[in-house]
């Protein structure tokens, strides 16, 4: 025996109320006329008035319409005569409202809708129609004003974005060629940034020196020296730099060989702390459970110790 889906169950629930047959139904869904009993007496049980819905529906039906529409008139009514508008009014604010739409080349659900969503803004503002209008138009150009300078904001930081990526790449390009990955290069650069600058340094000097060689013609003998002197440390500064070289290719070789034995160091660090947390919660534990026992032994003692006095109260009074 197939089994009947809830969907399928529904409507044919909704043959049935519609004034459908047993029969009707199972040459239509398939449903056998014991099945569609069972599910009739189902929805009898979730719907004890579901015989008298059929009734009304097919005295609905004799008359051209249905259920869903019946009730939705009914509702209609009953809030036209809260609101004490008659069926003659109420057509000619039809009328009123096809007209309006039309002028505003709308449909008539379209501009009531607009309209019940304008009476809402309304009540929820405290102000009137034109207000909450002129309100959301100064909104909506602030709103285009602020999308057009975030537009151009963003242009030009993606420039500024793009042109700095471009300028890393060379950068990183230019380290490649020197047999450096990023890190490296950046440190060397600043390293022979400082080099560069105490060269100028000493360039200046060396031209100050010069300058008042022209002056101090006497002294030329000694100022010979002290340039040549200034030119040995400009060689050995070259040569420190050559040194420095030299010793960050040694810490790095130095890196790549001891990388593992730090990392397995590191990874049994990380145990330890791991195996020092577990033991400092097993003595937190621990602890806990010695004060529990104190606290217990105190009991017990403050106990022991109302005994002794009632037996001593007991020993006085005899």
């Amino acid at each position: 025996m197939r089994k009947i889906t809830d969907k399928t169950k529904h409507k044919a629930v909704n043959m049935w109320l519609q004034g459908s047959t047993y029969r009707e139904i199972d040459r239509k869904l398939g449903i056998s006329i014991g099945a569609m009993s069972d599910i009739v007496a189902e929805e009898r049980k979730r719907v004890p008035d579901l015989d008298q819905l059929r009734k009304i529906n097919e005295m609905v039906m004799e008359e051209g319409g249905n259920v869903p529409d019946a009730v939705r008139g009914g509702l209609l009514l009953d809030k036209l005569n809260r609101l004490d508008v008659s069926l003659e009014r109420l057509e000619e604010f039809v009328k009123l409202t096809a007209r309006i739409a039309s002028e505003q080349k709308k449909e008539g659900s379209e501009f009531v809708f607009s309209a019940i969503k304008l009476m809402s803004l309304e009540v929820e503002t405290g102000k009137n129609a034109r207000a909450v209008i002129r309100d959301l138009q100064e909104k909506q150009a602030e709103i285009k004003e602020l999308e057009k300078k975030y537009k151009s904001m963003e242009k030009r930081l993606q420039r500024e974005i793009n042109k700095l990526k471009q300028e890393k790449e060379e950068v990183k390009a230019a380290f490649e060629d020197q047999g450096l990955v990023w890190e490296e290069g950046v440190q060397t650069v600043k390293k022979t940034t400082d080099l560069r600058a105490e060269l100028r340094r000493l360039t200046e000097e060396e031209r100050a020196t010069k300058a008042r060689l022209k002056k101090e013609s006497g002294k030329l003998d000694e100022t010979i020296q002290q340039v040549s002197s200034l030119e040995r440390e400009r060689q050995g500064l070259k040569g420190e730099v050559g040194k420095l070289v030299r010793i960050f290719r040694w810490h790095d070789n130095w890196y790549q060989t001891r990388a593992p034995e730090l990392e397995e160091d590191e990874s049994a660090l990380l145990r330890s702390v791991s195996h020092l947390k577990k033991t400092n919660s097993q003595l937190q534990k621990e602890n806990k459970e010695l004060k529990e026992e104190d606290r217990q032994l105190e009991v017990k003692i403050g106990g022991k110790k109302r005994n002794i006095e009632q037996i001593e109260g007991h020993s006085k009074r005899r």
